[in-house]
């Protein structure tokens, strides 16, 4: 595809950041408008489109590929995510050890043992295991805990969860990890480990290790995409520049935006600007920020503000003793 847009920004809707393209907000395959949880995701995945030169190539640009997915998510999604990974789980990779040669088999004990004992000791779930390729029935108390606390997950984790689930063949593993008992490298690790330990010993030109190590760095991005939407749950507290479009002068935009500031406890300033938009500072709780940006794009009845430009969004410097209008 070719590329057509000169300039990229951060910009801000009811449901979580946007990337705006000469400030146009970017949407996905399915004609959804692109939203993101945090302004540290909002950032990579800004990155990812600034470094586009004559053509887009989304295979070099996995955040994005991963919120335009999780944005074509439908509700219906949820309890097919729920059913998929119980399938996974009925006949889990790590309940079925090889027989031969001994040192996977110790390898396999070592670690996957490690991560049913946990699953075991500290969940109460407990999942069979049987060498060799035989069919093992999984306890039916297990499977139903199981379900019930994947019900009990935030929608995007659980879809994170299913995703990591179908790259490396294991339920189980996902799980753990979305629980954060282990880190994505051991989830990777784990889950490949019999294809590792053979190419281990016959060396990196193994046919099957291309693939897996294809399948190893998308697990790596979807954590770092995860790890990147938490950001907006840090209690620090941030400075948020903005300018606001649309009909937002002359109509009380500005009085209005300084008491529902007020209101939250923020400080900072609002004024007008020459090309018609206004400019908004707001100092505090991240919660408390958020709030506000997502009440500037509703503003009194009198306005109409069309869309929201992220200028600035950093930890506090030069904190302001109140809110202004300028």
């Amino acid at each position: 595809m070719k590329c057509w847009f000169g300039q990229v920004d951060i910009g801000f809707a009811q449901s979580g950041f946007t990337i705006l393209l000469d400030g146009r907000p970017c949407l996905t395959p399915m004609k959804k408008l692109m939203a993101l949880e945090s302004y540290s995701l909002a950032e990579a995945v800004a990155a990812e489109w600034n470094g586009q030169s004559n053509k887009i190539d989304f295979q070099n640009m996995p955040l994005t590929r991963l919120a335009m997915a999780l944005g074509d998510i439908a509700d219906t999604d949820f309890e097919n995510s729920i059913s998929e990974i119980l399938s996974y789980a009925q006949n889990d990779a790590i309940c079925y050890w090889a027989s031969s040669p001994e040192g996977l088999m110790k390898r396999q004990k070592q670690n996957w043992g490690e991560s049913l004992d946990v699953l075991e000791r500290r969940h109460g779930l407990r999942f069979n295991t049987v060498i060799g390729l035989n069919t093992m029935p999984q306890p039916n108390g297990s499977l139903q805990k199981l379900e019930m606390e994947l019900r009990r997950m935030p929608a995007l984790t659980l879809y994170y969860t299913a995703m990591l689930t179908r790259l490396g063949g294991s339920a189980l593993l996902a799980y753990l990890w979305a629980i954060r008992e282990i880190q994505i490298e051991q989830l990777a690790n784990q889950a490949f480990l019999p294809e590792l330990y053979h190419a281990g010993l016959v060396g990196d030109g193994a046919s099957e290790l291309p693939h897996v190590m294809g399948k190893m760095q998308e697990m790596l991005q979807i954590d770092r995409f995860w790890s990147l939407a938490q950001n907006v749950r840090q209690p620090h507290a941030i400075e948020v520049k903005i300018q606001i479009n649309g009909r937002v002068q002359g109509v009380g935009y500005r009085a209005w935006t300084r008491k529902k500031a007020q209101s939250l406890g923020l400080t900072g300033y609002v004024r007008n600007l020459d090309n018609g938009m206004v400019e908004a500072l707001f100092q505090g709780g991240q919660g408390d920020v958020h709030s506000m940006l997502r009440s500037c794009l509703e503003g009194p009845i009198t306005a109409k503000a069309e869309s929201i430009k992220i200028l600035a969004f950093a930890p506090v410097t030069q904190p302001h003793q109140r809110f202004e209008q300028l």
